[in-house]
């Protein structure tokens, strides 16, 4: 049997030289021979445990901030133009979108009473509302919307657990099914060009904008997919690999992470060769993400304390080494990351080692500088779900509060302008 690292390795040369080659490479190309992955002789560094009560504050501003009745969610828009709050607001299950101010631009609610979930998004250039309604147990009805609050296209799926994945540039559109079993690629009209057998926890994310590339990352192989809906990569990959893949914003680097008792991150160049690889601390998911340059590779929730590397992607060099110390009698773990250009900013999240719900979740956002010069927090409260703008100047704090007889929900959206410059 190979080594692991050469086995995961394999994978990725498909997967490099499919995108290095303008998607003409033929698999015969390479050969799981061509590897020679080297670990470092050392274990991971020892680890260095951070305060966060001894970090410097983060000094964020109120833009504005709304009180809704009932618990509601909401997400913003890349560049925080725009937010969509969704739910059951005044005059049934539908989605309001706000502008920047906070101000309702339109709204749109579901004539289907059997409808009882709702989750929605904004996304693409220009924006687009995405919206995806479920009965709770049957039946989805997927639409997408223009800014004008037009419904560009509707779809009714099987199961309540359907998702859709927006390319950056709003051409295309990937529909997972789980209950079915299948992905559909659509354009931007909702045609479908292709659609693709999964498991129900495969995972979907395009890539090079313009290119539309679709990475499909299943339980037991991984494919790669063009704009057009032809398959360009399809490969096996054994189920003992728990691991993560991302292609760097300009496919010119490819990063796999492993968990469990392998939980190494590889890092491999436009040319299939293996830059190198790092060994992580056990007990984490290893979760990957490249800056937006392309030029760090962040993996969080690294270890049972939610540890998060940078690391140089041309070398491995550790360019940031954030490990909070979780209080006791809780655990930690990330549940969101955001990779800015001047800052990477962190949704840390730690809940009572005994269980404890959403109630109980304390959240803390960690802004570090991407040269670990300066690292600042600020408490977001308990039971809370954020959301940041790409460029880490907006942050949109969603809490719900109340009793159940009487529920409410708190929209806050921050300036995180002064958190996301490094310098002071």
């Amino acid at each position: 049997m190979a080594p692991r690292g050469r086995r995961v390795a394999a994978v990725v040369l498909l997967l490099v030289a499919l995108v290095a080659g303008g998607c003409s490479t033929s698999w015969a190309d390479w050969s799981i021979g061509d590897v020679q992955p080297t670990l470092p002789g050392e274990s991971a560094e020892s680890l260095v445990e951070v305060d966060l009560a001894a970090l410097e504050p983060i000094g964020a501003a109120v833009l504005w901030r709304q009180k809704y009745q009932g618990f509601l969610g909401a997400q913003m828009g890349p560049r925080g133009d725009y937010t969509v709050i969704y739910g059951s607001l005044p005059g049934g299950l539908g989605l309001d979108l706000l502008d920047k101010g906070g101000r309702r631009l339109w709204q749109f609610r579901y004539s289907d009473a059997g409808l009882k979930t709702l989750r929605a998004d904004v996304r693409g250039t220009p924006p687009l509302v995405s919206a995806v309604a479920g009965d709770g147990s049957s039946n989805s009805v997927v639409s997408v919307f223009d800014l004008q609050g037009r419904e560009l296209w509707r779809r009714r799926v099987t199961g309540s657990s359907a998702s859709l994945v927006m390319s950056a540039d709003g051409q295309r559109f990937a529909l997972l099914e789980p209950v079915t079993g299948r992905l559909l690629l659509l354009d931007a009209r909702g045609t479908e060009l292709n659609q693709f057998k999964i498991s129900p926890d495969a995972q979907a994310a395009f890539y090079r904008r313009g290119d539309n590339l679709l990475l499909i990352n299943d339980a037991d192989h991984v494919r790669l997919v063009s704009r057009s809906g032809q398959v360009l990569l399809d490969q096996d990959i054994s189920r003992e690999f728990q691991r993560s893949v991302v292609l760097s914003p300009a496919g010119d680097r490819v990063a796999v992470t492993t968990r469990g008792s392998d939980s190494t991150a590889y890092v491999f160049d436009i040319e299939g060769n293996l830059l190198w690889s790092k060994p992580l601390f056990v007990g984490g998911s290893n979760q990957p993400a490249f800056s937006p340059d392309g030029l760090t590779l962040y993996i969080y929730n690294v270890g049972d304390g939610a540890g998060i590397y940078g690391l140089d992607a041309a070398t491995g060099e550790v360019t940031l080494r954030l490990f909070p110390a979780v209080p006791e009698n809780r655990r930690a773990l990330v549940r969101g990351m955001w990779t800015a250009p001047d800052a990477v900013l962190v949704d840390y999240v730690t809940v009572p080692r005994s269980g404890g719900g959403a109630g109980e979740e304390e959240h803390v956002l960690l802004a570090a500088s991407p040269d670990a010069s300066r690292t600042r927090s600020m408490f977001l409260g308990r039971g809370v779900e954020i959301d940041i703008t790409d460029d880490g100047r907006r942050l949109l704090v969603v809490q719900r509060q109340g009793p159940p007889e009487a529920p409410a929900t708190v929209l806050t959206v921050y300036d995180l302008d002064a958190a996301a410059r490094s310098a002071p």
